[in-house]
Parts: C-alpha cells; sequence; structure tokens
C-alpha cells in the first residue's frame, strides 16, 4: 500500500481494510505507523505523514473460514 500526503502541512491517516471473516491474522512490512482492529473483520492503520512524504508498506493477512476458525 501506498499514501502520500500531497498538503503542505502534517496530516494523520487513517485506512480502514475489511475481510470476510472475523478470523483474520495480520502481518506488516515497512513502516505502517499503528495498526489495530477497528471490529471483528476490520483493520485500521494510522500514520502520521509529514509534507509531501510518501510512505509504503506492506501487510500480508492469513484469514481462517469454516469451523476450525477461531
Amino acid at each position: 500500500m501506498e499514501v502520500v500526503n500531497y498538503r503542505e502541512l502534517p496530516v494523520q491517516v487513517e485506512v480502514r481494510r475489511n475481510f470476510p471473516t472475523a478470523s483474520w491474522e495480520l502481518e506488516t512490512q515497512g513502516s505502517p505507523g499503528r495498526y489495530e482492529r477497528h471490529d471483528k473483520d476490520t483493520a485500521q492503520f494510522t500514520l502520521e505523514l509529514a509534507p509531501g512524504e510518501r510512505r509504503e508498506f506492506h501487510y500480508t493477512v492469513v484469514l481462517r473460514h469454516g469451523t476450525r476458525a477461531l
């Protein structure tokens, strides 16, 4: 994921990603800022970006479906 601040002011950016199940695990690579579970099927990343800053980060999601999902 790439996030860019085109403004001339520092900003706080929130990015939410929904998943098709409530059983998921997330692993980040790079500098995603803060990440938290927003609700049962949503991850929220919160980033502080300086004026003109461009930040890229990657994440891997493991989704669990079925009767063994925990």
